[in-house]
C-alpha cells in the first residue's frame, strides 16, 4: 500500500532519514572507540576521514536519487 504524501511531509521525512544516516554510524564508531579506550590521535584522524567519506557517499547517493525524479527544484 502506497500513501500519497504532501511535499512538506515528504521533505520532513527525507530530512529526518538523511540526518539519521549522516550521524548514526559516525556516532556509533565514536562510542566503540570510547568503549575500547582507543581514542588516540591517529584513531580520531582515521575516524574523521571515515566520517567525511561517509558523508560524501550519502550525499552522492541522495543527489543521484533526487536527480532521477526531477532534481532539486522548489516550486511555490
Amino acid at each position: 500500500m502506497r500513501f500519497k504524501l504532501s511535499r512538506q511531509t515528504r521533505f520532513m521525512l527525507e530530512s529526518l532519514v538523511l540526518a539519521i544516516l549522516y550521524t548514526a554510524l559516525p556516532i556509533l564508531l565514536l562510542i566503540i572507540l570510547q568503549t575500547f579506550r582507543s581514542l588516540t590521535a591517529l584513531n580520531l584522524v582515521i575516524w574523521l576521514a571515515f566520517t567525511l567519506g561517509w558523508t560524501a557517499l550519502i550525499t552522492y547517493i541522495y543527489v543521484k536519487k533526487v536527480s532521477k525524479r526531477g532534481g532539486l527544484t522548489f516550486r511555490g
